[in-house]
């Protein structure tokens, strides 16, 4: 009827935009922190580096070129690589985000959380001076890469739940930091005695069958810090520090 006036309905975009835009730029705001505190908290730990062939028995850094002891193949994006970062989440939908979308498709929605995390793989450093054995399991680990992804959409579609593994890799030629205490090569095997983790078979016997990796210095997870990151000293140093996978 003309002249009578009818409230305008709220769509369920404006009553819940708020509350999304607050909880989005709180999102932003935790990454900011995290990322700056992250950062601070790795450089405290990032010593010059030093000659391989120097090295003692006491923490220190060293800095250089990858060299593969084999080859492995990582298996979200099939690449050969020396190691690989290795991370698996389950997908718990959002409320507030299934009453905006009502659509199961919106990965973003919800939350994504670390089910378990592994670093596969082993290598060898090389400077000028001399070559060492890194074992990165139980690191620090800094890789300078995108992810790669694979995700369940199966299960995503039918329950707005799901899961998806990511993956970063370590190429034989990149430069590399290591900060820790070198150990000889029998500890290295003691320790892989204890806890070989997920190590594949190829790069084990290798370890046990290649003579000239026996006389190596040896950095792995002691308990001390253990930084191993496929990026140059004077880069970790002067840019902001990338997601840091504590192995």
């Amino acid at each position: 009827m003309e002249g009578r006036g009818y409230p305008r309905r709220v769509s369920r975009y404006e009553a819940d935009g708020p509350a999304l835009l607050v909880l989005l730029l709180a999102g932003v705001l935790f990454w900011v922190i995290r990322r700056l505190w992250t950062g601070s908290r790795i450089r405290r730990l990032l010593l010059p580096p030093v000659s391989i062939r120097t090295l003692g028995g006491s923490s220190t850094a060293v800095a250089g070129r990858i060299l593969p002891i084999v080859e492995i193949v990582a298996p979200v994006s099939g690449r050969r690589c020396v190691a690989y970062q290795d991370v698996v989440e389950s997908h718990e939908a959002s409320r507030l985000g299934d009453r905006i979308f009502n659509n199961p498709y919106h990965l973003d929605q919800g939350t994504w959380r670390k089910m378990s995390g592994n670093v596969i793989g082993a290598f060898v450093v090389a400077d000028d001076s001399g070559k060492a054995l890194v074992w990165p399991a139980g690191a620090s680990l800094i890789i300078d890469e995108s992810w790669s992804r694979r995700e369940d959409r199966l299960a995503l579609r039918d329950s707005c739940d799901g899961r998806r593994e990511s993956e970063k890799i370590i190429r034989s030629g990149e430069a590399a930091y290591i900060r820790g205490t070198p150990h000889t090569f029998d500890a290295l095997m003691a320790r892989l005695r204890q806890d070989c983790g997920v190590m594949p078979g190829e790069l084990l016997q290798a370890l046990l069958n290649q003579g000239d990796l026996k006389n190596l210095p040896c950095f792995f997870a002691d308990g001390n810090p253990f930084v191993v990151a496929n990026q140059t000293f004077e880069k970790l140093s002067s840019d902001l520090i990338p997601d840091v996978f504590e192995g």
